[in-house]
């Protein structure tokens, strides 16, 4: 099942400001909602609680920023940087992350649901102890990733990059990981039970299951 599209209107309102106007939305515990920000920053901001709603983000930068508890519903992120910034505890529902980059930047105890991540640089991203529904990842270098005590249902990696990526107490059963780059993945081995992998990938992977292959 593919992933819910955001519903954004047809048209929405250019927004400027957007550091202030998200810090009053944070003291006044308000929505942000049918807005299109684009080449603003956040970078470094700190901020809680906020509810994004049926925005567009282009080119903007939230490098550094850190928050937490906020709702991002119908959002699409396009050519955005969360290099190294903090949203946790966080509520994503049908948004979408288009060529962002995500380096180091920490999502961990946060709810994915209807969440498409296409082409983004996501390198030690941590999404650790997140729920993830319906989520797909198109494309992406997750290299290093921390995707540790996740629950995921209805998720698919497509072509990435995630090498060395840690999927410790993360079942992964049902999981078609044959076309992504999986050396290095840090796992104990029960989570492997149900994974699809190819012939190649199945013996980089023996070593977790106590299997010794001879040629």
């Amino acid at each position: 099942m593919k992933p819910d599209s955001p519903n954004l209107p047809d048209s929405t309102t250019a927004a400027e400001n957007m550091a202030q106007m998200i810090l009053k939305a944070s003291l006044e515990e308000s929505a942000c909602s049918g807005l299109y920000f684009s080449g603003q920053s956040a970078a470094g901001t700190e901020f809680a609680g906020v509810d994004f709603r049926e925005c567009r983000f282009s080119g903007c930068r939230f490098t550094g920023c850190r928050a937490e508890k906020l709702s991002f519903i119908d959002v699409v992120f396009e050519s955005c940087d969360f290099s190294n910034a903090t949203l946790s505890e966080s509520l994503f529902r049908r948004v979408e992350f288009k060529n962002c980059k995500l380096v180091g930047a920490d999502f961990s105890r946060t709810l994915w649901e209807h969440v498409v991540f296409r082409g983004c640089k996501a390198d030690w991203v941590s999404l650790a102890s997140s729920k993830l529904k319906q989520t797909r990842f198109l494309d992406c270098g997750m290299e290093s990733g921390d995707l540790e005590d996740c629950a995921l249902k209805g998720v698919t990696f497509s072509n990435c990059g995630l090498q060395k990526a840690e999927f410790l107490h993360t079942p992964l059963a049902g999981i078609d990981l044959t076309s992504d780059e999986i050396d290095g993945l840090a796992v104990s081995g029960p989570e492997l039970r149900g994974a699809v992998v190819t012939t190649l990938q199945a013996c980089e992977l023996s070593r977790y299951l106590g299997l010794v292959i001879r040629p």
